[in-house]
């Protein structure tokens, strides 16, 4: 195996990063533990919460904002679910990693490592943004792993990405310039980190400031009909009405279609911008509670 790699630009930065993180962490108004789970690709960080003998429920983030995006979504998730928030690899967060090139298939490998060592069986799954695209491709390739999905404004996935996507994301990545970054929040969520300070927002502004180990060599998606069709979990899709990163096709013609595709699918629009499960966290939180209790 190879040694850890180094994942910040310098170690100022990430001791600046690991303090915004755990400042942001001891805002959750929760009871949590923190752990790490060794696997090929590197320690991965770990946030759980909720009761041992609640049903399971596994949340991949969204790029960039490490498992802290769910900070608005964990009180009421956790006297539900035993949550667990896995820090991704091959970007922002306390997750370790020994290389830079992650391939699609090496997520997968990864997701399997962590739930065996956490020995989940077969949990419920939430992944927002990238981490629906995770969730949805784990779900299609290890259907019997996963109880029930629900998917939020999943990158790519359902429909290509605008290329206004990359012209908003590449200057705040490459830049870490602060007016870039807010620039990005405030076209993808509809607020930024000055109008809309939150512990979300600072942990990917820091990130975005201090980061240099993203990972290359994934592919991003957009599945055919018959690849959603080997999905066997029921599953719920959310996308956010006004929410701009998908190209030629509304959020409300996507439910549309994904209506039709098969009857164990649901889909549904929810104000708000790609934002919207912090920003409409109280509906969000009780439509998921709703749908993954469903028997």
């Amino acid at each position: 195996m190879s040694k850890t790699i180094k994942l910040f630009r310098n170690d100022k930065k990430q001791k600046e990063y690991f303090k915004v993180y755990d400042k942001a962490l001891a805002q959750l108004p929760i009871s949590y533990e923190t752990e790490y789970i060794k696997t090929a690709y590197g320690n991965t960080h770990i946030i759980r919460c909720g009761e041992k003998e609640n049903p399971k429920l596994v949340l991949l983030h969204c790029m960039g904002f490490s498992s802290i995006s769910w900070y608005k979504n964990l009180e009421l998730l956790s006297k539900h679910f035993e949550v667990f928030c896995f820090d991704s690899i091959g970007e922002p967060g306390k997750t370790e990693s020994n290389r830079k090139k992650i391939k699609n298939e090496d997520y997968l490998q990864w997701l399997i490592e962590v739930l065996d060592a956490l020995k989940l069986e077969r949990p419920n799954w939430a992944g927002w943004s990238f981490g629906g695209f995770l969730a949805t491709t784990f779900a299609m390739n290890f259907p019997e792993r996963v109880k029930r999905l629900v998917i939020m404004s999943p990158a790519a996935t359902i429909a290509p990405l605008t290329p206004i996507f990359y012209l908003k994301l590449f200057p705040a990545l490459f830049t870490a310039s602060d007016k870039k970054i807010n620039q990005f929040l405030k076209w993808i969520s509809g607020s930024d980190n000055i109008d809309f300070p939150n512990p979300a927002f600072a942990v990917f502004t820091s990130g975005m400031k201090s980061f240099q180990g993203w990972a290359m060599g994934t592919k991003l998606i957009v599945y055919s009909e018959s690849d959603f069709k080997k999905i066997k979990a029921p599953s719920l899709l959310l996308n956010g009405e006004q929410d701009p990163i998908y190209k030629k096709i509304s959020p409300r013609e996507l439910a549309d279609k994904f209506n039709t595709i098969q009857p164990n699918i649901k889909a549904e629009t929810v104000h708000g911008k790609h934002g919207f499960p912090i920003q409409q966290a109280q509906y969000v939180n009780e439509k998921l509670v709703s749908f993954l209790l469903t028997t």
